[in-house]
């Protein structure tokens, strides 16, 4: 019988976002959902990029079949709100507004993405132990 390591990767997955959404209140808030999603790789992106994340920059990444644009624009101040991000005008236009992570949501989102990347990592280089004709095999990648 072969153990089959995408079920040891999936249900890994499924319990990850569970222990997460408990511990990183911040970061959880962004992984609801799709929007969120992709709000948080771009927001950070932009910010080790240490470039400016303008809103109507942000509003033409994030797709129209992810949220509208009405919607995105109530989410980032419900963002604004719950500490995740900050919004401020362009010091050279007014009327641009930059959006940046709080030091709190970097700080979760590095510590976040550290311990998931290890215990992946961990579980992709465990042992495996499989049967392939009748004799017992063991992996160490």
């Amino acid at each position: 019988m072969k153990v089959n390591i995408n079920l040891k990767r999936t249900s890994y997955l499924f319990n990850e976002f569970f222990v997460t959404t408990k511990k990183y209140k911040t970061l959880a808030y962004l992984r609801r959902d799709g929007k969120g999603w992709l709000l948080m790789n771009k927001l950070m992106e932009y910010y080790y990029l240490e470039k400016e994340l303008h809103v109507e920059d942000l509003i033409t990444m994030i797709p129209s079949i992810v949220c509208s644009r009405a919607t995105l624009i109530a989410y980032l101040k419900d963002c604004e709100i719950k500490k995740v991000l900050t919004k401020t005008s362009s010091p050279h236009d007014k009327r641009i507004k930059i959006v940046k992570p709080t030091s709190e949501f970097v700080d979760e989102f590095e510590k976040w993405s550290e311990e998931f990347l290890i215990k992946l990592y961990k579980l992709l280089l465990s042992k495996v132990r499989f049967y392939h004709n009748n004799l017992l095999i063991h992996c160490n990648h």
